[in-house]
């Protein structure tokens, strides 16, 4: 099937906007599911969260979080790379749920993936040339962010914990 669009306004008329191309189209099938169907957000009670700037709320251990100030000449607001609470923190205030925070600016998913990354750091810290815990220059840290979790054998209930794995842009 040919499918020519014009757009037309509904009050009436078209302003000469229209596509350039007339895409040929299939028919639409599959099946669809609600992958959060079931999911209560205000059961959760702890959510543990992993990934770069974006969730990294200034803590890496999984220990409470600072508040979001800026004492100048810092520009980091409680050690986070925003004047403000990051998202997960949102999530968390919003649910009423504790944070234990693991991510860390500048880390990638895999440093195969982005070689030149400057501060060196994947989701499980590890070298590409094996299972060397890399060093975080500005926080010294010579342990895997997911290790760190793991090691501290947290006892979290499967039923009210989620965890979150967020890895934004370059």
């Amino acid at each position: 099937m040919k499918v020519t669009a014009l757009i037309a306004l509904i009050s009436g008329g078209n302003d000469g906007v229209h596509l350039a191309i007339g895409p040929r189209c299939g028919s639409l099938g599959g099946s669809f599911a609600d992958v959060s169907a079931g999911v209560v957000l205000r059961n959760y009670r702890t959510i543990v969260a992993f990934g770069d700037s974006y969730t990294d709320g200034g803590k890496h251990d999984g220990s409470p979080l600072d508040p979001p100030v800026l004492v100048p000449p810092d520009v980091l607001a409680g050690g986070r790379s925003t004047n403000g609470l990051v998202w997960v923190e949102h999530l968390a205030n919003d649910v009423s749920a504790t944070i234990k925070d693991y991510a860390i600016a500048g880390a990638c998913t895999d440093l195969s993936l982005w070689p030149s990354n400057p501060r060196k750091v994947d989701f499980l810290m590890e070298s590409k040339y094996g299972s060397t815990p890399m060093l975080y220059a500005s926080h010294n840290f010579r342990s895997r962010l997911v290790d760190t979790f793991l090691g501290q054998n947290n006892n979290l209930d499967p039923d009210t914990t989620l965890y979150a794995i967020f890895f934004g842009i370059k």
